[in-house]
């Protein structure tokens, strides 16, 4: 399993061959080392109903965010995998 960093940073490299850099959904700057903003961008970017998403943007702890994106993250490919 990749870091969520490491995988957000991958996600977008896909975006980039595909899309026009002012089309990303990610514009710089990024803050691939910041838990708080790396969650922030995964919570924006998974599916998740809303409800969901509103509580891990209103959660104080960063690291607790970052952990809850990765359960789904984890969820998500385990969910995709033959």
């Amino acid at each position: 399993r990749q870091p969520a960093g490491r995988q957000l940073q991958a996600l977008l490299a896909g975006w980039r061959e595909r899309a026009a850099p002012d089309e990303l959904p990610l514009q710089p700057p990024h803050h691939w080392d910041d838990a708080g903003w790396l969650a922030n961008r995964w919570a924006e970017l998974l599916p998740m109903p809303t409800a969901d998403r509103q509580r891990l943007m209103e959660m104080d702890n960063p690291l607790l965010r970052l952990e809850l994106v990765v359960d789904r993250l984890d969820a998500l490919r385990d969910s995709a995998t033959p």
